[in-house]
């Protein structure tokens, strides 16, 4: 007689066998029946970190860092649109004759100088931009205009060569937040490049912070 005390105790080894080979014989038995799954495992995205302003190419350091192409709506209808330049070199560049252009146009006037790590503005309006944010070293007027939708820019060296160049969009991964909601676009990630849209983030500003850092706003 078999001793059954014996048999018995293999139980617990067929209880511990694997999942996966269960589930390999569960398919010989039955191959329409559905395998075991795991859960889906929770997704996360998160934006790269900030970098401090700098250049976004080889080209140069003057770089666009902040454009406010879609201000929020004003009852005093001033006019608050703007593009920032910065110098990130450590000396001074002569901006003569550079030029930014594409939809919107403007040239520096002959012996304009840009201190190292300094800013110059360059507004739609110089007056209404001065009058409303109290912003120094502003330029302008821009000639052409920054569209609220869609436009595209191009800081010019005096010879031409271009020295940054975008196409902002107020969709597909741009900040929603600058297209008519207070915020100004920001240079947030350099090293991504001009045209890409998590290069740059929404300001943490209403009307932006032109002509100064974010960080001393």
């Amino acid at each position: 007689m078999p001793n059954r005390t014996r048999d018995l105790g293999l139980l617990p080894s067929l209880i511990q066998v694997p999942l996966w080979l269960l589930a390999g014989a569960l398919a010989l038995i039955h191959p329409h029946a559905a395998p075991p799954t795991a859960p889906p495992l929770p997704l996360r995205f998160s934006k790269p970190p900030t970098e401090p302003i700098g250049p976004s190419s080889r080209r140069s350091g003057v770089t666009i860092s902040e454009i406010h192409y879609h201000p929020a709506h004003r009852p005093d209808g001033r006019n608050v649109q703007f593009v920032e330049v910065f110098n990130s070199m450590p000396w001074f560049e002569d901006l003569s004759g550079w030029r930014l252009s594409g939809s919107a146009d403007f040239t520096f006037p002959p012996g304009f100088q840009l201190p190292s790590q300094g800013y110059v503005v360059l507004a739609a309006n110089p007056a209404d931009l001065i009058a409303v944010t109290g912003a120094t070293n502003v330029l302008g007027p821009l000639g052409g205009s920054l569209p609220n939708g869609s436009g595209t820019l191009r800081l010019r060296h005096r010879s031409g060569a271009v020295m940054a160049e975008l196409q902002y969009r107020d969709s597909g991964g741009w900040p929603a937040a600058a297209d008519g909601f207070g915020p100004s676009l920001v240079l947030a990630r350099p090293s991504l490049g001009h045209g890409t849209p998590a290069a740059w983030e929404a300001s943490r500003f209403i009307g932006g912070s032109p002509g100064r850092s974010e960080s001393t706003n």
